[in-house]
């Protein structure tokens, strides 16, 4: 059994303890001889002592016992009183009773909340007390006989006491004063084992227990039947070991006893006793052998109060783990704490190798060890006290791989050693003494991996021994060094060194595993600690990396490591438990792996300090009987996974202190911020200058407080929670004014949160510049003070007022005839400013035309004109014979007509910029229209042999004006003409779809170029060239867009067609005419 200690470390200044409460809450009370009361959070103590000056402190240092009633309230015997605690304030009542000055140690609330005291002085008694009325009477004497001192008491369920008093013991009904039954202690026939009783409880049989300075008694009430017992002598060698201090039975139903030798466990169920004293040089045992106390709290923590030794106490997840390690001077301890190796025989005898300390052989019944160790003055003794693997043959003898001492045989029945060392004259013999492992296999022979000479194989029969080639091919063993082997299934050894390597017995040959850099699916790492099989043939290996899992058929390896939550990734052992689960023994604790889902169970760290969780390497063993064991350099650890229960219990919140500035809340400072103690307060109210507050706090968990996680937030500043780990203080700097509600939620050891948590609400108050009272008043004053600045403003204005309103009368008057003239002014200024903007828009409309009209002249006239000049020379030469006049003649009458054409669309053109166009639209049949303009193209078609094909469905009526159209399909007819090639075709159709009319004119010319389509219709379109040489112009056809544009219509050339050219536009159907006679603007159409 191991015990952890608190005392003064932790704040406990006085060492002698005599009473324990857990209260509701969750914090422990721990009563003191002298010195005070104590409150621990499983932090450090908080102390309240009796202060002469203070009426709301304790009645006395003296604490006899600790109690909590139905209402949740603390009652403490104070020897010669009775305090209550006051949670809210952090003070006590208290109450005396007249004529007890001294004795109140026991204490007892019954079940109606009455509270009953033993009076253990020379008058004795019992004190009853009404918490509700704060009046109390005494019980002196029952049927005419005295108490006299009572030691202590016990209620039954029907409300009696039973009260171990001087005079005997006593089934008291306190509300008849009546004694139902009574039991001497020096009866002849069943006298008690003392008369001085120091402890009285009732087990659950209803059997009572008595303890005394001579041992302790059953009594019987249903038989009567007394029993005088004695705790056997040899549990401890420690004296006073029959004088009881106190008698109590834990949740399991077991017995402790706290005596002046030793503490002492009756197990009832296996008849069992066992001990337990102070030892100087075990820093796990109990704070001293004197005990006083004992008591045990709801989350099953056994705590023990000492004489002088302050408090101890058993954790029931601490001894899950039974630990064992070597004691100095202690001759049945571990020999030493490097253990290396444990091995279980055939008749159950568990044997631990250590580094140093020889052979082991471990009683885990007692916990004793027998030593097997080196010495060699006396013969017989094996060589060498470092021992790396047990093995045992078909005999139920042991060898043992050592290093130094080479292989030894061990009979355990005889107790005799052989050694088995290399020999350099004798090549079959051993090959080197400094072996690291050692493995029998299937047929008896063993395995022997070296340090620094690789691997061989020693038969146990013959004597006979064989090495392998160290090479990294199927002949030998790729390196040196040997950390483990092991056997598989297959009766194949799988060997851990810098690589793995397995021996197939059946082929004589090895295959290797290696570590390759950057591999994913390889060996992680060159340091391969360990190798395991599972019972599923899964074969595993724990490297300094991590853990891996061999798939043998792809050669491939499964990783696992930190990421999954390894506590280490330096695996140092394997086993596996009845439960299927592996067990990893790493440099940090223990590891809970499931082989089967792949995935974590839960990480165990060993509660003695660092060193006692970096166990060594392949140092682990399963027992028959499911136990497990892990080597360390502290010893090992011992432990059946089946007891590993996790703490379910989320652990209780308590705020525990206030800091403003750093500085803790003091009492009087307290009043003003908190109402009352703030683990009791549900607000605290601040100050604009209180703006940096610490708010301390703790998990009630007393089961590896160290352990327990922390989590926190503000409402109204925090948007999540803050983890800070086990930090129990929450600082907030530069608070603004504001409500706020803080938040606190807490983990147990085995990290079990308590969502609901804890809360507490901030009032930060606004300075009073910002308090509403202080704007309203402001606001008020600066109105009224703006308001008399306001009136006084307004009288001097008055008479100001007064003076300026003669003047402006005055000045209005001259200013009314003056502005008659500007405005007469004025309005002639604007008439001739709109007449000059009329002219100039005219001027620059015309300025544009001029442009325009010369542009027109430079560019289309220059052509026929300079035609005409050639002609002309030509006739004055007079070298021209008839034919050539008449051909001259024709030509010349043709330039003539083009620039008639030209002329006309010029002044067409010219005409509807300066004045417009008066639209007359009219109906006009489309077929009639085109074969009357056609005729007059007709000679010009038959000169060039061009035959005009007109397509024009029977009938077809459209609105337009009639002299516009003439211009437009005049235009386009002649440009087909003239640029048909000669005896070409030129067609002309129409068809009506989508209530439009589309007239189009077709050619089989050259065609448009492409770099002229996009200007086609405006004046920027240069002259361009027929086949024939005939030149064309741009305003033909700039003219024939905006007309159709005036009416509302579109023209387009088709630009598809690969040679020829298609010029069509639309018209609307006779039966939707336009309106006629209206001016249309071609600058606006």
């Amino acid at each position: 059994m191991r015990f952890k200690k608190i005392g003064t470390h932790e704040g406990l200044l006085t060492k002698t303890v005599r009473a324990f409460l857990r209260d509701q809450q969750g914090f422990l009370w721990v009563g003191t001889a002298g010195g005070g009361l104590y409150r621990y959070d499983g932090y450090s103590f908080t102390s309240f002592t009796h202060d002469p000056q203070d009426s709301t402190s304790l009645f006395t240092d003296h604490v006899w016992d600790i109690k909590q009633d139905t209402l949740q309230q603390i009652w403490i015997a104070n020897g010669g009183g009775l305090s209550k605690y006051l949670p809210q304030t952090e003070s006590f009542q208290t109450f005396s009773f007249q004529g007890i000055d001294e004795g109140c140690t026991e204490l007892l609330i019954s079940k109606d909340n009455r509270i009953w005291m033993g009076i253990n002085n020379s008058e004795g008694g019992l004190v009853e007390f009404d918490p509700q009325t704060e009046l109390y009477q005494r019980h002196l004497s029952v049927d005419g006989k005295a108490f006299g001192q009572v030691f202590a008491l016990l209620e039954n369920t029907d409300g009696t006491l039973w009260v171990a008093a001087k005079r005997g013991l006593c089934l008291y009904h306190p509300d008849r004063k009546q004694l139902l039954d009574y039991f001497p202690y020096r009866d002849p026939e069943q006298p008690f084992a003392s008369d001085y009783i120091t402890s009285l409880i009732k087990d659950r049989q209803g059997q009572l227990w008595l303890g005394s300075q001579e041992g302790y008694t059953n009594v019987h009430p249903d038989t009567r039947k007394v029993e005088r017992k004695r705790i056997p002598l040899g549990v401890l060698s420690e004296p006073n070991g029959n004088a009881i201090e106190d008698i109590f039975q834990d949740s399991k139903g077991d017995f402790w006893f706290c005596t002046s030798g030793g503490l002492y466990l009756y197990q009832p169920g296996a008849d069992r006793w066992m001990g337990y004293a102070y030892k100087e040089e075990d820093p796990t045992s109990i704070s001293s052998t004197a005990q006083r106390v004992v008591y045990e709290d709801r989350q099953g923590i056994l705590w023990i109060g000492t004489h002088k030794g302050g408090v101890s106490y058993i954790d029931p997840q601490l001894n899950r783990f039974c630990y064992y390690e070597n004691y100095p001077f202690h001759p049945t301890s571990l020999s030493n704490d490097q253990v290396t190796c444990f091995y279980e025989d055939r008749q159950k005898r568990l044997w631990v190798g250590t580094d140093g300390g020889g052979l082991n052989l471990f009683d885990p019944s007692t916990g004793s060890f027998k030593n097997y160790m080196n010495h060699p003055d006396e013969q017989g003794d094996f060589c060498t006290n470092v021992i790396l693997s047990i093995m045992e043959d078909k005999k139920g003898k042991l060898w043992l791989a050592s290093y130094g001492g080479g292989l030894i045989y061990f009979d355990p029945d005889t107790e005799k050693f052989q050694c088995f060392k290399n020999d350099p004259q004798d090549s079959t013999s051993l090959f080197d003494n400094f072996l690291s492992v050692g493995l029998m296999d299937h047929r008896g022979r063993i395995w022997t991996g070296t340090f620094k000479k690789g691997l061989g194989v020693f038969d146990p029969d013959t004597h006979q021994f064989q090495a392998f080639p160290i090479s990294k091919d199927s002949l030998g063993i790729a390196s040196p060094t040997i950390y483990d082997m092991v056997s598989d299934s297959y009766n194949r050894i799988w060997i851990a060194d810098f690589c793995l390597s397995m021996y197939d017995v059946h082929t004589q040959s090895f295959t290797h595993y290696f570590y390759e850099e950057f591999q994913k699916n390889g060996l992680r790492s060159y340091t391969l600690n360990c190798v395991f099989e599972d019972k599923d043939l899964q074969l595993w290996v724990g490297t300094d990396k991590g853990l891996q899992l061999l798939n043998e058929e792809q050669g491939s390896f499964e990783f696992y490591g930190e990421e999954q939550g390894l506590l280490s990734v330096e695996v140092q052992s394997i086993q596996q438990d009845h439960n299927g689960l592996l067990w990893l023994g790493t440099k940090q604790g223990l590891s809970a792996f499931d082989p089967v889902k792949k995935e974590l169970v839960e990480n165990y760290v060993m509660d003695v300090g660092h060193k006692g969780n970096d166990f060594n390497r392949h140092a682990s063993f399963r027992t028959s009987d499911h136990h497990l064991l892990f080597g360390s350099d502290r010893g090992f650890v011992y432990f059946h996974p089946d007891s590993l229960l996790k703490n379910q219990a989320p652990p209780q919140l308590s705020f525990t202190g206030l800091k403003i500035f750093n500085e803790s809340v003091s009492f009087i400072e307290r009043k003003k911020v908190l109402t009352e103690h703030i683990s009791t307060a549900e607000e605290i109210y601040l100050c604009h200058e209180q703006s940096t507050i610490s708010i301390e706090y703790v998990a009630l968990n007393l089961l590896s407080p160290a352990e327990n996680q922390y989590a926190y937030m503000l409402e109204g500043l925090d948007t999540d929670w803050t983890y800070v780990k086990n930090e129990r203080k929450a600082t907030y700097t530069n608070l603004p004014p504001g409500e706020y509600v803080f938040r606190l939620k807490a983990a147990n050891n085995d990290g079990v949160w308590n969502m609901e948590g804890i809360s507490i609400k901030i009032h930060v108050s606004a300075p009073f510049w910002k308090a509403w009272w202080f704007i309203a008043l402001l606001t008020v004053s600066v109105a009224v003070v703006l308001y008399g600045i306001y009136r006084a403003r307004v009288r001097i204005l008055m008479k100001h007022k007064l003076k300026l309103e003669r003047e402006v009368a005055l000045r209005i008057r001259e200013i009314a005839t003056q502005k008659k003239k500007i405005e007469e002014y004025n309005t002639h200024l604007l008439e001739k400013n709109e007449q000059i903007s009329l002219k100039n828009a005219q001027l620059g409309d015309l300025n544009q035309l001029k442009n325009k009209i010369f542009s027109i002249i430079s560019h289309d006239f220059r052509s026929p004109l300079n035609a005409l000049l050639v002609t002309f020379h030509l006739l004055e030469s007079n070298k021209l014979n008839k034919n050539e006049l008449q051909l001259l003649s024709k030509e010349l009458k043709e330039r003539v007509r083009l620039t008639s054409e030209l002329l006309d669309n010029l002044l067409y053109w010219a005409k509807s910029q300066m004045e417009g166009v008066v639209l007359s639209p009219k109906s006009i049949d489309l077929g009639n229209f085109v074969n009357h303009n056609f005729v007059l193209l007709l000679q010009k078609a038959e000169a060039k042999e061009i035959t005009v094909n007109i397509h024009i469905p029977d009938p077809i009526q459209v609105m337009a004006d009639e002299d516009i159209l003439k211009i437009v399909f005049r235009n386009l007819l002649s440009n087909a003409i003239k640029f048909s090639e000669w005896k070409g075709e030129v067609t002309v159709g129409a068809r009506e779809q989508g209530g439009k009319v589309t007239v189009w004119v077709e050619d089989q010319g050259p065609g448009v170029p492409e770099e002229v389509k996009a200007s086609l219709f405006s004046l920027s379109v240069k002259p361009k060239s027929n086949p024939q040489k005939e030149k064309g112009i741009g305003l033909g056809l700039m003219l024939c867009r905006e007309f159709i544009e005036l009416h509302g219509e579109r023209i387009w050339l088709d630009e598809k067609r690969e040679k020829g050219s298609l010029f069509a536009f639309t018209l609307s159907p006779a039966n939707k005419a336009l309106i006629p006679d209206k001016m249309y603007s071609l600058q606006n159409s």
